[in-house]
């Protein structure tokens, strides 16, 4: 029996070196400065930045809209009406973004507004009901917060969007280092296993 475990265990051990070998340690490096890059330039300019962002989701919710269209009308007979009209709304929704980026890029601050505000209300009202939820007062905070923000989001929802686009930028720069301090372990892993860092092809 003893045998038969540290043959398994030898296995493990190749299949776990056979996936290491195949790691390409500089892919999680490149991305890690691509986005630490990306989330300074989004930070020094957030302005300019939110603008882009706003553009860019309308250019996507254009895109996705024309195909579904166009999935639609390939799909089969019975299955074309739900893609055709949901392609369509959101084209059209897509298109007035692309034509007033600026009451688009409001309506979506508002929308989210209003998302985070129901959440919010709903942890409130949970925590209040369940009485026997443990740390409910953890909950009830989370949920003044949200309710907070959501506000906030009404009140202001160009300043809610500059932030919104300011975290964002510090998401991208904090995914950033961790890619790279990744890439470096695997390296260094990769190195103590098989003499070099290379991948082979």
């Amino acid at each position: 029996m003893a045998d038969v475990v540290i043959v398994e265990e030898k296995v493990s051990i190749t299949v776990v070196d056979e996936r290491l070998r195949q790691v390409r340690w500089g892919y999680f490096v490149l991305f890690g400065i691509i986005a630490i890059i990306f989330g300074a330039l989004v930070l020094f300019y957030p302005g300019i930045s939110t603008v882009f962002m706003v553009v860019l989701a309308a250019a996507l919710l254009l895109v996705f809209g024309l195909y579904g269209i166009i999935s639609g009308f390939m799909a089969p007979k019975g299955e074309k009406m739900a893609p055709i009209v949901l392609g369509i709304i959101g084209a059209l929704i897509g298109a007035a973004g692309l034509v007033y980026p600026a009451a688009f890029g409001v309506s979506l601050v508002v929308l989210l507004g209003f998302l985070i505000l129901l959440i919010g209300g709903l942890m409130i009202v949970f925590s209040i009901i369940e009485k026997d939820l443990p740390h409910r007062w953890l909950l009830f905070f989370l949920g003044l917060i949200s309710v907070i923000f959501g506000i906030a989001f009404f009140y202001s929802p160009v300043v809610a969007a500059v932030g919104l686009t300011i975290l964002l930028a510090i998401y991208f720069i904090i995914t950033g280092v961790a890619s790279i301090i990744t890439g470096f372990q695997i390296r260094s892993l990769k190195k103590k296993a098989f003499g070099t860092s290379k991948t082979p092809r």
